[in-house]
């Protein structure tokens, strides 16, 4: 019985929030340089904890709205690469699923233009008159099973 419950505690001490605070996060970068164009622009630093390769993902769905979508389907020109700029290898297994040869790299820098046509609860929009960002419909993350924060920086047009 006390070997149950240290062990159930080792879990949650595993899962907790205090975790999530150890691990490097992601730092993303928001910009829409053309609005009009009804694109965004994402970058995203990830620490990769020195592994070879790294897998993404996009979620299929946005909390509230449990019907499978094709959020990946408005990514376009994904790339990756170090910090110092040197490209790396992506593969694309599935749709909503990149796996990224980190060459060594601590971090990895990923870029991609994502289409915001949309005015809906789910989608994205990038208009003249405003943008609205839907977290499951806009971010790729790190398809892991801890919990990692995560940052979220919007470069804004001029005015």
């Amino acid at each position: 019985m006390i070997r149950l419950l240290a062990l159930m505690l080792a879990l949650a001490a595993l899962s907790s929030p205090l975790n999530a605070q150890r691990l490097a996060p992601i730092v993303y970068t928001v910009s829409a340089p053309a609005p009009s164009s009804h694109e965004a622009v994402i970058e995203a630093r990830i620490p990769t904890e020195q592994r070879a390769s790294i897998d993404l993902r996009m979620p299929v769905w946005s909390p509230g709205y449990y019907r499978v979508e094709d959020y990946a389907g408005k990514v376009q020109q994904f790339a990756a690469h170090t910090r110092d700029g040197a490209v790396l290898a992506v593969e694309h297994p599935a749709p909503n699923r990149w796996r990224v040869a980190t060459g060594g790299a601590s971090e990895v820098v990923i870029s991609y233009r994502l289409l915001c046509p949309t005015r809906f609860v789910t989608g994205n929009w990038v208009g003249d008159d405003m943008g609205v960002f839907n977290g499951s419909a806009t971010y790729i993350t790190l398809a892991e099973q801890v919990r990692r924060p995560h940052e979220v920086h919007l470069v804004l047009p001029a005015q």
